[in-house]
């Protein structure tokens, strides 16, 4: 009997976080909640998706919140001319988007990321999904493209290309000990890393 008590008392907590889920706009030109996507997802909570109208977003957007959907008009309409024209630009200062230890659930989708010192990073314990997004013309030190170290990533319709690093993996840094690392692209909307360049492990 107890055990079904505590069922019910998931399926309600489930069902709770669920229905309160919310979606959050964003637009450079004001038209939506937010003008910035850092600002939307800071304002997330699990379950909830911030959804990016098209433009140049000068940002470096960091993700903590677990269970957050950021995604392009690409991943509502299916249109691919969205991800070219939603574009994240992290003007050479730091990351395009950085998804933080231990954020568990994370999606993104639809994006070009570009002018970055590493595109997007996955870090230690985090769990992402990436799809039809395009991060190039990055450069850093290790994993100008894409880099994870110690979470675990699934990649699909991705295309990292142009990006270089001075020292290892220009198009992609995959770190691991232990098997701690684990990343899988997807065999039918498949990956392409390529013209990539780096001191070592070009692509």
């Amino acid at each position: 009997m107890k055990n079904y008590r505590w069922i019910v008392i998931w399926l309600l907590c489930v069902i709770s976080i669920s229905a309160h889920a919310v979606t959050r706009t964003v637009s450079l030109d004001g038209s939506q909640q937010y003008t910035s996507i850092q600002a939307a997802v800071s304002a997330s909570s699990p379950g909830d998706t911030v959804l990016v109208y098209p433009g140049r977003y000068l940002e470096n957007i960091s993700v903590w919140v677990s269970g957050v959907s950021i995604i392009s008009l690409e991943a509502v309409t299916g249109n691919p001319a969205y991800i070219d024209s939603t574009v994240i630009d992290g003007q050479a200062i730091s990351w395009g988007i950085w998804v933080r230890q231990n954020s568990q659930n994370i999606t993104i989708r639809g994006f070009s990321i570009t002018n970055c010192v590493k595109g997007l990073s996955v870090s230690k314990n985090a769990i992402a999904t990436i799809t039809n997004c395009k991060i190039f013309g990055n450069e850093g030190y290790y994993g100008a493209g894409f880099g994870v170290s110690y979470g675990t990533a699934h990649l699909s319709g991705v295309e990292i290309y142009d990006n270089h690093a001075y020292f290892m993996g220009g198009g992609a840094y995959i770190y691991s000990v232990a098997g701690n690392t684990n990343v899988s692209f997807d065999s039918v909307n498949r990956c392409s890393i390529y013209n990539n360049t780096a001191g070592a492990g070009q692509d």
